[in-house]
């Protein structure tokens, strides 16, 4: 499998490029060094990992997807119509693709919990990151709210100085609290959950969501 990563001097870009040149033959691009049809032509990939922004996730999709390659992102922020095209466009040309907001494996079993705990209680979201993270909030906490299914959760965002990735989902009551708590030490393990989305490709059409689609 030959897989190109877009936004590969990124700070996520970069630390999936790294892993996954253990283990494939990799290309990377970049905003003064775009993926184009002509590049695709002269270097063909399997896969694109994307990592960049709303606009240029969009245009590498809709470029990867009428041309044969499947498509694996984690940008976030991707307008609801856009995701419905990347969509279309997969289930059309039978291609695997993913928009998945946290390739981390641990908080796919976070996830699992949700329904158990969220029934009869108020419900907050608490989301850190260091000052440098543009989507406030982070795409991870919309997504909590949106798994979670409760309009009127609230969301509180931290930016600091300190490089953390933290999510603390608490489940109050009158009588009691519960906290969960998501934090990522190495951000290695996102390009960890890539790799077990690069397993699936080819094995299903359309678009996934989820990096566990039992949840």
């Amino acid at each position: 499998m030959i897989i190109g990563v877009n936004g590969y001097r990124g700070k996520m870009g970069a630390v999936v490029y790294n892993v996954l040149k253990e283990k494939y033959e990799v290309y990377g691009y970049d905003f003064d060094c775009p993926l184009t049809i002509e590049k695709l032509k002269k270097e063909p990939i399997d896969v694109l990992v994307d990592f960049t922004e709303r606009g240029e996730c969009l245009r590498s999709a809709i470029l990867c997807l009428t041309n044969g390659v499947h498509f694996i992102s984690g940008t976030t922020g991707i307008p609801f119509d856009a995701i419905l095209l990347i969509s279309s466009l997969a289930k059309e040309n039978h291609l695997s693709a993913y928009l998945v907001y946290n390739f981390a494996e641990s908080f796919w079993k976070v996830a699992a919990c949700l329904d158990i705990l969220k029934k009869d209680c108020d419900i907050t979201i608490k989301e850190s990151h260091h000052k440098s993270k543009k989507d406030v909030p982070s795409g991870t906490a919309l997504l909590l709210k949106n798994l979670l299914g409760e309009e009127h959760i609230k969301i509180i965002s931290h930016r600091g100085d300190q490089f953390v990735y933290r999510h603390d989902i608490i489940f109050e009551t009158e009588e009691d609290s519960i906290t969960l708590i998501h934090e990522i030490k190495d951000k290695k393990v996102y390009a960890l959950g890539v790799i077990k989305a690069l397993k699936t490709i080819g094995t299903f059409e359309g678009l996934r969501t989820k990096l566990n689609e039992s949840i």
